[in-house]
């Protein structure tokens, strides 16, 4: 834990009134421009702005940053940075480059530097210039020490703001007095309390940078110095305030009407209050505060004698207010019209996607701010093209010899979860499974003593058998040995369902006898290794601090043998968005260790554990998100760059 020193922090606080044109204003909301400034004037003229807010990532590095920055946090910059040529970026992210050849491909001479456009600001005659007042926060990639720069004004940039803790700036514009807050850094509950390379109140270090508990009591108490009731409080954050707790509760606190906050690099834009989305009453919304509260209080209490012995009396000012600000505890039955309900109803709030796929308009105007958000989206033209792709003889294939082998009828128990087609077999008449196999399966079926809940819910997606087929068609589709009236009999039967348990099969996610239990594993996962047990799911998501709400699958590996735990784990996340955070930001020790993170390979083909092949079955697979088999490794042909290894592999995990 390092707290900055009481010389730092005794600083009065930033403000000033800027006018802008009169009658009207356009304010441009964007985020995660990572150091493409051409790209923001491009947005400021095509949207006709008077002024700009950026939520974080917005690229402050320069050449002598690049020492400073971790392995994993460079490779994350340059895996997604705008400004980095897709020929240089390949050498970049090659397996077996050097550290220093990298540093020096980035930063060839004193007058290049590819990582971000920011240098070119600097100097008294920059190369590039703002376009109109942008006002930024740090985000969650950021060199510390540039954004201690500014704090102490050696470096100033034309038409450029760093809002923070004790900086904060009032628009006049259309009418309306508009008071910006800002909190830069990524939520991390773990650091809360420490400033890392930070010397002053901002905190950071390996290019990353955090929000501390100090920083939060400081904006709350600027943000009372300064109030006006005549203004409209715009509050800025980097991490998302429908998903941070902490941030509710700071918002509440500022008394806040809007808030602008970065997104997890979704493909649209959120507009949205706590009242709109929460339940009557705000049960849910008060539920989830209090997990945030816990979060915090978790790490407070552990190292709350050492904040003691090291704060001043300022800092503890501060540390009260944010005290205060987090324990707020939600309004009694029947309080009427007090100002929670009205903060509750009234505070509205806008999360950005990154500044690639879109961006939010604020228009201000005779006293009234409107909004326009405007997203790329999602581009859905994959799926018609699917159609055709999509062949759901895996099912029946499969469904076919489902009394010669338990490995087959496996295959085919563990791929109708994955399986979708919008198409019936059975509808043609040809594809669906014959009345022979049905009567193996029925018969199967009956000597079969429970049913299986997984495959129960999932036998609606089964095809179902054309009971309107004529006869012709039932004789060209009846098996040898079966006669055309038989045939016709069992057409009026309800085709045979899945749901029973074989004496062969096996429920997807148990194991058979020697087998592993296991569950798809998400495309999304970080391989965690060298721990130290026993380590538990919650130790492991709360190491991951802020990305853990991304967090959808936690693997324990246990020895097989003794039963013990293993020194490494699976984390599966939602999208490739929050597993980088997860990469990128996760905490440097858990425990009393220092384990390595890395993102996990999916084993290949002839990869296999416990009973069941890693290809999922017999069938190819679907080369989408859904896939009736094993996907091949092709990506999903979706809007997503890089599409990730299809879908989920049939067979059971690799347990490495």
């Amino acid at each position: 834990m390092a707290l900055p020193s009481a010389a730092s922090v005794q600083q009065p606080y930033d403000t000033r009134v800027i006018d802008l044109p009169e009658g009207k204003g356009r304010i441009l909301c964007i985020a995660d421009i990572r150091g493409d400034i051409e790209q923001l004037n491009r947005l400021v003229r095509e949207t006709e702005a008077v002024a700009c807010i950026h939520t974080g990532d917005f690229g402050f590095f320069e050449a002598s940053s690049l020492d400073r920055i971790a392995d994993k946090t460079l490779k994350h910059l340059i895996t997604y940075s705008p400004t980095i040529s897709p020929s240089l970026r390949n050498r970049l992210l090659l397996p077996n480059i050097q550290r220093a050849n990298s540093l020096s491909l980035l930063a060839p001479s004193e007058s290049q530097f590819h990582l971000s456009q920011f240098p070119q600001l600097l100097g008294s005659s920059p190369r590039l210039k703002l376009l109109v007042p942008t006002f930024v926060i740090y985000g969650a990639c950021e060199d510390v020490r540039i954004i201690e720069k500014f704090r102490t004004k050696e470096h100033q940039v034309d038409n450029l703001t760093v809002l923070d803790e004790a900086t904060t700036r009032v628009l006049e514009v259309g009418g309306v007095r508009l008071r910006l807050f800002g909190l830069g850094g990524a939520v991390v509950m773990p650091k809360m309390f420490d400033n890392g390379e930070g010397s002053a109140t901002i905190a950071g270090g390996g290019g990353t940078m955090w929000t501390t508990a100090l920083q939060i009591g400081e904006l709350i108490d600027t943000a009372q110095r300064v109030y006006d009731p005549s203004e409209t409080r715009l509050l800025i954050t980097h991490s998302s305030m429908g998903r941070e707790p902490v941030l509710s509760l700071l918002a509440l606190a500022l008394k806040a009407d809007l808030t602008v906050s970065g997104g997890l690099h979704f493909r649209y834009g959120a507009s949205f209050n706590e009242f709109s989305v929460q339940d009557e009453g705000g049960g849910n919304w008060w539920a989830k505060v209090q997990r945030g509260k816990t979060a915090f209080s978790a790490v407070y209490d552990q190292i709350r004698t050492q904040v003691e012995e090291v704060i001043d009396s300022e800092q503890k000012v501060f540390l009260d207010k944010t005290l205060a600000a987090l324990n707020r505890s939600p309004p009694s039955t029947g309080s009427g019209t007090g100002a929670e309900e009205a903060s509750w109803k009234n505070t509205w709030s806008w999360n950005l996607t990154d500044s690639t796929y879109g961006h939010l308009l604020l228009d201000i105007k005779e006293g009234r701010v409107s909004a326009e958000l405007k997203s790329q989206g999602f581009n859905f033209a994959h799926r018609k093209a699917s159609q055709h792709s999509i062949k759901p003889s895996n099912v029946s294939k499969a469904t076919t010899n489902a009394s010669s082998s338990s490995s087959s009828m496996a295959s085919a128990v563990n791929s109708v979860p994955v399986w979708k087609g919008p198409k019936t077999a059975s509808a043609a008449g040809t594809n669906g499974p014959s009345q022979s196999t049905s009567n193996k399966l029925s018969s199967s079926s009956a000597s079969a003593s429970t049913l299986s809940t997984p495959v129960t819910s999932l036998s609606t997606q089964l095809p179902s058998t054309n009971t309107n087929t004529t006869s012709s068609t039932t004789n060209k589709s009846a098996p040898n040995g079966v006669s055309p009236s038989s045939e016709s009999n069992k057409a009026d039967q309800p085709p045979p369902s899945l749901s029973t348990t074989s004496p062969l099969a096996t429920p997807v996610g148990e194991a058979p006898p020697g087998g592993t239990t296991f569950k798809p594993r998400s495309p999304h996962t970080l391989y965690i290794s060298q721990m130290v047990p026993p380590v538990s799911e919650a130790e492991l998501k709360e190491f991951f601090g802020d990305a853990s709400e991304g967090i959808v699958s936690v693997k324990l590996i246990m020895d097989k043998e003794t039963g013990a735990q293993r020194h490494f784990a699976y984390v599966g996340f939602a999208d490739a968005a929050t597993m980088e955070k997860g990469l990128s930001s996760h905490a440097t020790t858990l425990k009393t260790a220092t384990p390595n993170v890395a993102i996990s390979k999916p084993p290949s083909s002839g990869e296999f554990s416990g009973y069941s092949r890693g290809r999922g079955g017999r069938g190819r697979g679907g080369r989408g998100d859904h896939s009736g088999g094993g996907s091949r490794g092709r990506g999903a042909r979706s809007s997503f760059n890089n599409g990730q290894r299809g879908s989920e592999e049939g067979g059971a995990a690799r347990a490495d």
